[in-house]
């Protein structure tokens, strides 16, 4: 006999001019869609059926210096798949816990990675996107990390999920590269009670790729992003019950059936028009302090940030998601040996160019960023500098100090020289810069269509 349950969650708002969530009620039926019956039915296959987890990566290596954290985003709660290896595999994952699980792992053609729950409670963004970790090189017979985006991430615009809502609703992701795999996973996950429209085939390429459970095979990693949650203590109970996360092995190794590769979503719809209007507050911040600040240009990352050329180049694309536009500093600067930095544009989520943008103060030495302001906190900074002035509710104007009582404006944020994300004293410190998902496009904005943010180093 079938029981019903409801679960009910209230989203509140936390970020200044993001408005709350009503209350979300979603019925379960967990004689079906539980993950005991989710995998059994994928068991019923002859599958060998291991469990994973997504987990928040620990950012204390990072903090330390004991390794990169590739432009962590403070904006922006991560989490990632840590799998088993597969049945028969002798040669362990990169980093593996001691059990043997590890956040990169090899995947035979016909194996499948099944992520399967609700989908994040209310955020500016999420998505989910499949790395190529690292892979064996020939020449030097050494393993080398490209950190490369497999294709487009699945964003809340493209997800399917059961009711239509991108927010806590039921869906299912299946990660593989072979259509025979597909399909019995499929059919499993609809007898285990996953609507057939809550499921989402995430291809993994097999044209680009070394798939295997040997030393040469690539290994892979899978991420979420949610970027700017409407609530805190909302994602943060999301995260403590994730999605459940499954490995399906079949017993027998199916023959070759390569998923065909999917198109890419393309970037580009209209461009904005505010480059003047972010000279003229360039101008009023530079007369409000003086005139002594510094200019911080900056730039968009070009291809480096597509991990189709990364993979083709052999290249490390540090977790590149093509839902983004990239920016950052051409130079690094001493935060302690400043009064502060004043970073000013274009509210990019204002223009309706991007779901969420944001500015990072970035930690040089070990990519880790370290505080943000995002486009949720921006509206009503611009007016500071230029009060009155009708482009103002597109502008932005933030400054990053130790000390935020010598801003010119109440518009700051304290940097930490303690604690973790940090800024150690007298450590290099840089800017990076992000829009995200053009909605117009359902991807990152394209090259040359935002008006590129800008600093000034006030001493």
């Amino acid at each position: 006999m079938s029981r019903r349950f409801r679960i009910t969650f209230l989203v509140v708002a936390a970020c200044q001019g993001h408005p709350a969530d009503p209350t979300v009620t979603i019925d379960t039926d967990p004689d079906a869609a539980t993950p005991m019956a989710t995998s059994a039915a994928l068991a019923v296959l002859g599958a060998t059926v291991q469990t994973g987890t997504l987990e928040q990566p620990d950012l204390t290596a990072c903090c330390t210096g004991d390794q990169s954290c590739s432009g962590t985003n403070p904006s922006s709660p991560y989490a990632r798949l840590r799998l088993p290896p597969g049945p028969g595999q002798t040669v362990p994952n990169p980093d593996a816990n001691p059990d043997g699980t590890a956040t990169a792992w090899r995947l035979r053609q016909d194996e499948a990675v099944i992520v399967v729950g609700l989908t994040p409670p209310s955020a500016r963004y999420y998505g989910f996107t499949p790395y190529l970790a690292d892979r064996y090189n020939p020449t030097t017979h050494e393993r080398e990390q490209l950190f490369a985006s497999l294709g487009d991430s699945w964003n809340q615009l493209v997800l399917s999920t059961a009711s239509g809502r991108p927010f806590l609703s039921e869906f299912a992701t299946v990660f593989t590269s072979n259509a025979t795999t597909a399909s019995l996973v499929t059919a499993a996950l609809e007898r285990a009670g996953t609507p057939a429209a809550a499921i989402n085939i995430v291809v993994l390429r097999s044209d680009n790729t070394h798939l295997g459970l040997d030393y040469q095979a690539d290994t892979f990693s899978f991420f979420l992003r949610v970027g700017v949650p409407a609530s805190t203590s909302a994602i943060d109970a999301w995260l403590a019950h994730p999605p459940s996360v499954y490995r399906v092995t079949p017993g027998s190794e199916l023959a070759a059936n390569p998923l065909p590769t999917p198109p890419g979503r393309t970037r580009g719809s209209s461009p904005e028009t505010l480059s003047s209007a972010v000279d003229q507050l360039g101008a009023a911040i530079q007369a409000r302090t003086g005139g002594t600040g510094v200019a911080l240009a900056t730039h968009n990352v070009p291809p480096l940030f597509n991990g189709d050329y990364c993979i083709a180049n052999n290249l490390f694309c540090a977790g590149d998601n093509r839902d983004a536009l990239y920016g950052q500093g051409n130079t690094t600067f001493d935060l302690d040996q400043l009064a502060y930095v004043m970073v000013y544009g274009v509210n990019h989520q204002a223009t309706g160019k991007a779901s969420y943008s944001n500015a990072t103060i970035t930690y040089s030495a070990n990519a880790l960023g370290v505080v943000a302001v995002d486009s949720t906190e921006m509206p009503g900074s611009a007016e500071v500098f230029l009060p009155g002035d009708p482009d103002a509710d597109s502008l932005y104007a933030f400054a990053f100090a130790r000390d935020c009582s010598v801003a010119p404006t109440p518009y700051c944020i304290a940097v930490p020289s303690q604690g973790c994300p940090v800024l150690p004293i007298g450590a290099a410190a840089g800017l990076t810069l992000r829009a995200y998902l053009d909605p117009a496009t359902r991807t990152g904005p394209g090259l040359g269509e935002i008006v590129v943010d800008r600093a000034l180093l006030v001493p």
